[in-house]
């Protein structure tokens, strides 16, 4: 029985790594790429549509679930590099 039970720990934990490499790689990707996006645009930033458009979407949801998601997406949303080096977080990219 304590075999099973350390293998299911060390399999949550290769799991719990693989999932934080996953974040990690989505979080630079997706910040990297509304960065260019932005720089792109011109004067209406992309950024801001993008704000826009996921807050309208997620005020139609009726359930409790918006608090959830808004933070799910603003982990994503983060710059890559002041997480690499420890500073402190940025303003959220959605209220």
């Amino acid at each position: 029985m304590e075999r099973v039970i350390n293998d299911l720990i060390r399999q949550v934990n290769e799991l719990t790594k693989e999932n934080q490499k996953i974040k990690t790689a989505s979080n630079f990707l997706l910040y990297s790429i509304v960065s260019t996006l932005d720089e792109q645009s011109g004067n209406e930033k992309f950024s801001e549509s993008l704000k826009a458009k996921l807050n309208g979407e997620l005020s139609k949801i009726n359930m409790g679930g918006t608090a959830v998601t808004k933070h799910a997406i603003n982990e994503l949303m983060q710059p890559p590099v002041r997480l690499m080096f420890g500073n402190s977080q940025p303003e959220p990219f959605l209220k």
